[in-house]
This record gives C-alpha cells, sequence and structure tokens, in this order.
C-alpha cells in the first residue's frame, strides 16, 4: 500500500529539527484583519519567534501579537498548545515580518489553505469571550462530507514531476520518452488513488477520534475550569498572606517596629499620645512653643486658658508667671503676666514696649491701678501730678477751677465775696449791768474774784470784702 508523503513529518514533539521553518516572510494584511496563517500549517505556540524584517528587534507576544484558534485535534495528541493563526496587536506595525517557528506537520498540514480562508472572514474583535458564554454550543463535532483543491494536499509532488517531463518530451518530439512518461502517470495515479483511498480511510478514522478526544478535552476542561474557579476564589478570599509575603518584599515597616515605646503587630490601633499628639477629648500638655495660624476658640462653662509656672527673674527676689504676649516685631510687643515684688504684693502686670520706650501698668490685688503715665478717660485726663482736666471744670485744670473760685475771684466780683474772717481788738469791762458795750462782740474770756470783782473779755467779729475789715453787725 503506498502512502503520501508530506511536505514536513508529523512531529507530536514540538522539538524536531526537521519541522523547523526559519524567517518565513509574511505581509500583514492592515486593511482588515491583521492576521495570517503559517504556510505549513498548524503550529507550537511557544516555539514562534517574530521578527521585523527593517532591524531584526524581536516582537513581545501578548503586546505586539497573540496566537488564535487552538488546533483541538493537534493539542489532544501533543499535550501542547497548538495554533492556527496570528494576529498583530500593535497596529503601527508597517512592514514584512519574519517567523520563526515548530510546524506540527504531517496530516495536519493539509489544512494551512482552509485558514486562509477563515482568514479572511475574519472581523477584529478585541473583546474576550469565555467558553461559557458561547450559547447553543453542541456537544460534539462530527464530521462531513467535504471536498479538497488539489493544492491542499501535500504528496503529489511525483505527479507534478511526470506531467512536466511529459510537457518536456512533447516540446522536443521524443517519443521514445513517452511511453516512459505514460509508464509512470499510470503508476504514479494507481500510487495517488489508492493512497488517497487509505489517507482518506485514516483521515476519518483519526477525525472520529479526535471528535472523541475533544469530547473528552471538553469535559476535562469543564472540570478544571470549575475546580480552577474554586481555587481561584478561595485564594481571592484569603486574607492570611498565602504568598508569605513578606514586608519587605512590598516596602512595608516591619510588624515589630516601636514608636513612642509602642511595639506594634498586625492589628495596629494608634492613640494620639503613641504619635505624640494630644487627644481632641481628652487634652494633654504641650511642652514646647506653639504657633497658631488660626483662631482659637476655648468654648464650655468653666473653661479656661490656663498659664502656669511660676518663677523667680534672675537677681531679684520676685515672683513671675509669664502669660501672653502681643508681638508686632521683635522691638513692638506687649506682655501681660503675673508678678509679685514681695514688698507690694501679688498683681498684673501690662509690659508695652515700643522701641526704645517702655511703660508698665500695674493692677494691684489689693484693688490699686499704677500707671506710668497720665490717664485718659473720654476726654478727662488724671494727671501724674494729681491734677484733672475736663470738661466738668470748664475744659481746663481742676486746680485752676479751684483757684478761680477761691484765690482767683475778678476785680470786677471782689466786693460781693468775703475774702477772710477775725476777731478784732480786744476789750474788758468791769460791769454787771447786763449792757451790750460791744457792738458785734463774743465774749473770748471772764474772770470771777468775788465780791463782785469780775471781768469779762471782748473782741468784736470782723469779715474782709475787697481788703475792707468790717466787724460784723447784729440785730
Amino acid at each position: 500500500m503506498s502512502t503520501i508523503t508530506w511536505t514536513y513529518p508529523e512531529d507530536l514533539t514540538g522539538e524536531a529539527s526537521s519541522n523547523l521553518v526559519s524567517n518565513e516572510v509574511h505581509t500583514v494584511p492592515y486593511e482588515n484583519t491583521y492576521a495570517f496563517v503559517m504556510n505549513y500549517g498548524p503550529f507550537y505556540g511557544d516555539s514562534v519567534v517574530i521578527t521585523k524584517s527593517s532591524d531584526g528587534s524581536i516582537l513581545t507576544k501578548g503586546i505586539d501579537y497573540k496566537c488564535l484558534y487552538l488546533y483541538p485535534e493537534a493539542v489532544a495528541k501533543s499535550g501542547m498548545p497548538v495554533y492556527s493563526v496570528i494576529q498583530i496587536l500593535d497596529r503601527t506595525i508597517a512592514e514584512d515580518l519574519k517567523v520563526t517557528y515548530q510546524v506540527v506537520g504531517g496530516i495536519f498540514s493539509s489544512y494551512a489553505y482552509a485558514l486562509d480562508e477563515i482568514i479572511a472572514l475574519l472581523q477584529i474583535d478585541n473583546r474576550s469571550i469565555s467558553w461559557e458564554n458561547i450559547l447553543n454550543k453542541p456537544t460534539t463535532f462530527p464530521p462531513a462530507p467535504h471536498t479538497h483543491d488539489a493544492s491542499d494536499l501535500y504528496g503529489l509532488q511525483s505527479l507534478n514531476d511526470a506531467i512536466n517531463d511529459l510537457k518536456q518530451a512533447i516540446l522536443y518530439g521524443d517519443v521514445a520518452s513517452h511511453d516512459q512518461i505514460y509508464d509512470r502517470i499510470a503508476t504514479v495515479k494507481t500510487q495517488v488513488t489508492t493512497g488517497y483511498t487509505d489517507a482518506d480511510t485514516a483521515l476519518r478514522a483519526q477525525i472520529t477520534q479526535n471528535t472523541t478526544d475533544i469530547a473528552t478535552i471538553n469535559t476535562n476542561l469543564s472540570a478544571q475550569l470549575t475546580a480552577l474557579s474554586q481555587t481561584l476564589t478561595a485564594h481571592t478570599t484569603n486574607h492570611n498572606n498565602p504568598h508569605n509575603t513578606t514586608y519587605a518584599q512590598v516596602g512595608a515597616p516591619s510588624i515589630t517596629w516601636t514608636i513612642n515605646g509602642v511595639t506594634f503587630n498586625k492589628s495596629i490601633t494608634l492613640t494620639p499620645a503613641n504619635i505624640g499628639a494630644l487627644s481632641t477629648s481628652a487634652g494633654g500638655t504641650v511642652a514646647g512653643a506653639t504657633t497658631f495660624n488660626a483662631a482659637v476658640t476655648v468654648a464650655g462653662q468653666g473653661s479656661w486658658l490656663t498659664k502656669t509656672g511660676v518663677y523667680q527673674p534672675s537677681g531679684t527676689s520676685d515672683y513671675k508667671v509669664d502669660g501672653i504676649r502681643f508681638q508686632a516685631n521683635s522691638n513692638q510687643y506687649t506682655d501681660i503676666f503675673w508678678y509679685n515684688t514681695g514688698s507690694g504684693g501679688p498683681h498684673t502686670a501690662f509690659y508695652v514696649k515700643d522701641n526704645a520706650s517702655v511703660s508698665i501698668f500695674r493692677m494691684w490685688a489689693t484693688g490699686g491701678f499704677t500707671a506710668p503715665g497720665n490717664i485718659s478717660a473720654g476726654n478727662a485726663v488724671f494727671y501724674t501730678d494729681g491734677n484733672i482736666s475736663g470738661s466738668r471744670w470748664g475744659a481746663g485744670y481742676l486746680s485752676d477751677y479751684i483757684d478761680n473760685r477761691v484765690n482767683g475771684v475778678s476785680n470786677s466780683s471782689a466786693s460781693t465775696y468775703v475774702r477772710g474772717i477775725r476777731f478784732g481788738a480786744q476789750q474788758s469791762f468791769h460791769k454787771r449791768d447786763g449792757t451790750e458795750y460791744v457792738a458785734g462782740g463774743v465774749m473770748t474770756a471772764w474772770a470771777d474774784f468775788g465780791n463782785s470783782d469780775y471781768w469779762v473779755y471782748l473782741r468784736p467779729l470782723q469779715y474782709n470784702i475787697n481788703g475792707n475789715w468790717t466787724t460784723a453787725p447784729y440785730t
């Protein structure tokens, strides 16, 4: 029985040097599919190497291209991924490509041209399709009768050679060769007919077996996909570090780091004290200087903004608690603080500095108030010498007001004011008859020596008006 001779023998290892096809040139059909088939049929996907003709750079699988259409029969027989089509993903590639690959060969070589027809009808769709999402797919794929073009089959080379020899014999009129050629054609015809019948029978048997194998693969694949899905679900929901990833691998801090005296483990609960912060509910103590760039509000009954820290200023026997400073710059500011001078007692002081000028105001716990300068209340002013000015005193000083009212009476009104009061010259009388001898007199002394010997001393009451002393009359 004759057998068909294929261009490449069947290789189910994917490693046979006899089935290595090197630098097969393909022009990408950019206007439609961006896909093409290998000239010698299905190929092993892991063996593909595609280079650019321009610079020899190698394309990256999954980025620049991908392999399509797993070939079930070849996959079942070889146990390795066998593909039928290559599709270019990088649409910027615009040149011929050289493809090196391991062809399966044998009977699988006969499908190369049929795959070309499939590629011609291919419509690009980048969406991924899951096998489970294909509706109404048959459980098996039984073969159906069909025909092939002679050019689809390999092994007819001897027949082609005979026909070419016949053509040459006819052209050169070699009659002797004609008979040999006719015999050779008859022999080849018999071989081809017999070989095709045997190949067809073998092919049908192989297709039947492949159909059975595909059904088995589908069943196994479905079970494997179900198991894989369950494994994947279990893995993605496992939060107990199934990969045993370390903190160093992901750039994370060690779980045994100690921060502010606290050693942290996998479950971290931070308190304000752990990071040196103050609690918003419990509060705390700020040890260093603190600057607020926004308003600070102290709310709630009984809430105080308290400043402590009494100390003794150097070189003094006094005590002080620093308070609040309102500062414009280093030479202009106001300090409010508590102070105890020992002798004067505790008080609140206001220290006001304006460059070289300094003033200190003090409010004493005993109720007093000390100011280094004049004190103003509206338009009124209390001066450091005790004088007062204001509208109540005729827009002048109190001292002037008093002087004008008492000592500074004008000449025009001198006759109406009493300028002084006195007693006049002394007069004495030795009388007992009850007569008033001095008008306006006031008794200043008297004496009784007995036996009607007594004396009365009188002085007249006088007042000064306009410089004149007048004895006060009586009615």
